[in-house]
């Protein structure tokens, strides 16, 4: 009932741009230094794609700044509100499931705090400039130019496609999702309105096969962190001999660095995530081409290198070490 109409809005305007049985893609143009009002969806799950500009998303205890492009998971009943901040910001908004008349304001600078979603007297036609996202065949995809950004739009059934996105990218789901078969149980990793980065969709390697992986601890280990966490950032320099080894390993390994750095509930540092710290780091000292993946998740591997590690061996020894380590 929305495909053809603009919705107009005292904040800007808003258009839906994707739809099918279960998500709606809604395209948000926010002027600058105007906000939605603070409000909930309490039966739906929100994703926030900040296309372009600058826009900070408060919650009723905190906020977020966020730079183009960013990315934003709301869960159900969740109050927020965007607001426009350097210029007018550009946001994308996928809604599970899709219905407008989930909405719940608790407050609102236009007055609107009492009053339901918009009614057909703020609707206009739309124009051949606004966006409508066609869904391509099995294999196939379609590119679009929109907002400052590159749009590419696929539709597979070959998770390597996902596991060769940047882990920069930002990934939403339209339909269908992914599972993971562990230890013959069948996890689902993705489903439609998901939104994520590359980094954390990807398959982290490991899971299916472990005959020559090495899985490397990353603080302590290959980055010396002598202040502690600090600011969280990746501040320090290569441990000695580091770099070369990583170099020297790969030539027979497969090199997989896991870290509590890249735990998806781990807060936005600088706007990115621990996952992209870590990468920057690995570049900025041209040792990213002898590392397969970046992960949260213990991989299965031949041999783990730790800087807290112990060989358990059986029980008795490990318990009779913990004591001499208490002591």
């Amino acid at each position: 009932m929305y495909k053809d109409v603009v919705v107009k809005k005292p904040w800007g305007h808003e258009y839906l741009a994707y739809e099918n049985d279960e998500v709606g893609l809604w395209f948000l143009h926010i002027n600058k230094d105007q906000h939605t009002s603070m409000h909930s969806h309490p039966k739906k799950t929100t994703g926030l794609v900040l296309l372009d500009g600058e826009a900070e998303v408060s919650f009723l205890a905190d906020s977020r700044k966020l730079t183009s492009p960013s990315k934003v998971m709301i869960r159900r009943g969740l109050f927020h509100s965007t607001k426009a901040l350097s210029k007018d910001a550009l946001v994308f908004e996928i809604e599970t499931p899709k219905d407008k008349h989930d909405l719940v304001r608790l407050n609102d600078s236009y007055g609107r705090s009492k009053s339901s979603y918009e009614g057909k007297k703020y609707e206009t036609p739309k124009s051949s400039q606004d966006l409508w996202i066609e869904e391509p065949e099995l294999g196939k995809s379609f590119e679009y130019d929109f907002a400052n950004c590159k749009l590419q739009v696929e539709t597979i059934d070959n998770i390597e496609v996902i596991n060769n996105k940047k882990n920069s990218d930002i990934i939403m789901f339209l339909k269908g999702g992914m599972i993971r078969n562990l230890n013959n149980t069948t996890h689902c990793v993705t489903m439609p309105g998901d939104v994520g980065h590359g980094s954390i969709i990807n398959f982290p390697p490991g899971f299916e096969s472990d005959t020559n992986n090495l899985g490397i601890d990353f603080d302590g280990v290959l980055h010396n962190m002598n202040k502690g966490f600090f600011d969280g950032t990746c501040y320090g320099d290569p441990l000695p001999g580091a770099l070369e080894a990583l170099k020297q390993l790969s030539k027979k390994y497969t090199v997989i660095i896991y870290t509590a750095k890249a735990k998806p509930s781990r807060p936005l540092i600088n706007n990115k995530t621990g996952t992209e710290l870590v990468w920057e780091w690995l570049t900025k000292h041209n040792v990213n081409q002898y590392v397969k993946e970046v992960t949260a998740e213990k991989p299965r591997a031949i041999l783990y290198i730790d800087d807290n590690g112990y060989r358990h061996l059986n029980w008795k020894d490990t318990l009779d070490y913990i004591k001499l380590y208490e002591n």
